[in-house]
């Protein structure tokens, strides 16, 4: 990397060796020289970026992080050792009045940070999905959230003590097991029911399982709400939610004796993005446009406007006329076309 400034009879010249980019924990050596006529020779000397000569190294001011050496009387090196971010800036070499400078722009990070990753402080802040020092890790994440405080690692849930099963859904202890049993793994979505049995096995005969919501109610048995319990055998409970709505989400937990197990509800809603904006007064829902009662058409672009006589066949009124569902036609949709 070579930089150099032109005067009148003269240039100074910047050089530093090897020609590459500086990283954080290198030794960097950076030689200043002047060449011209002899009248406007003089030992070049360097300043740091905030205007601060930088003395000699062996000087008692001298700093042993960044110090020069006068390689020559026109020659003058300036070294920084194991360079950091903060060494960041303009250096500036001056030979009289006249200067010439040399930028230092150092990555924090020691190495790139990847997959979208940013530096901060040194550091690479990683994305959502990946980990590691440089991001360099995908995330492997569960499937299906672990129950009762496991922890996913690398797509397994490593079970708490106690517990066991794939999702630790097995609760083991006490001469009791307690078993969560799902209708469908999930994650689950607006709208759907959802079936949950906690069955317990032992040598000791206990009270029917008892669920509780996550906000530390009962759920009552054979109610008629959304939220209901059902006693299936005497050692048998299903919770059961019809229409679950993301109000529903949390932990539910099983209690047989003083044992528990829980079930965690997660909605995962799909947002569906309609095709074209919604007009006149459209609301864009799971990807089709709701029209208010006066409009119609894929993004209710057509105002609905009194016929003559009504559709017939499913045809819609637009603008005073009649548009039929593909197979029938007339001005009323009222004949069946056939078409070979």
């Amino acid at each position: 990397m070579l930089y150099f400034t032109v005067g009148d009879g003269f240039f100074i010249t910047i050089n530093n060796q090897p020609y590459e980019e500086f990283s954080a924990g290198q030794d960097v050596t950076v030689t200043c020289e002047f060449v011209g006529e002899g009248g406007k020779a003089a030992q070049p000397a360097w300043r740091d970026p905030d205007g601060v000569i930088i003395k000699p190294s062996g000087t008692v001011s001298s700093d042993r992080h960044i110090s020069t050496r006068e390689v020559s009387p026109l020659v003058t090196e300036l070294t920084i050792r194991n360079i950091q971010p903060m060494d960041s800036g303009v250096y500036t070499c001056h030979v009289g009045s006249s200067t010439n400078t040399l930028t230092v722009d150092l990555q924090e990070c020691i190495y790139p940070c990847q997959n979208g990753g940013s530096c901060v402080d040194g550091s690479c802040n990683c994305l959502d999905g990946f980990t590691g020092q440089y991001c360099d890790t995908p995330v492997v994440e569960c499937v299906v959230p672990c129950e009762n405080n496991g922890q996913c690692v690398d797509g397994v849930c490593m079970c708490a003590d106690g517990f066991d099963g794939n999702l630790c859904e097995i609760s083991v202890g006490d001469g009791i097991v307690i078993n969560i049993i799902k209708d469908s793994l999930g994650p689950h979505q607006s709208g759907q029911d959802v079936v949950v049995t906690c069955d317990y096995s032992s040598t000791v005969r206990y009270q029917q399982p008892a669920w509780i919501d996550p906000q530390g109610t009962s759920v009552q048995p054979n109610s008629q709400g959304r939220l209901r319990s059902i006693a299936v055998s005497p050692s048998s409970t299903q919770l059961s939610i019809s229409n679950i709505q993301p109000t529903d989400s949390g932990v539910y937990t099983c209690y047989v004796g003083t044992r528990s197990n829980t079930f965690t509800l997660t909605i995962h809603d799909i947002e569906f993005s309609c095709q074209r904006n919604c007009v006149n007064g459209g609301v864009c829902y799971q990807g089709i446009c709701e029209c208010p009662p006066s409009f119609a058409g894929a993004s209710c672009e057509f105002q609905l406007s009194g016929c003559d006589f009504p559709c017939a066949n499913g045809g819609i009124c637009i603008e005073g006329l009649c548009a039929c569902v593909s197979g029938y036609e007339g001005d009323f949709c009222q004949t069946y076309g056939r078409y070979y």
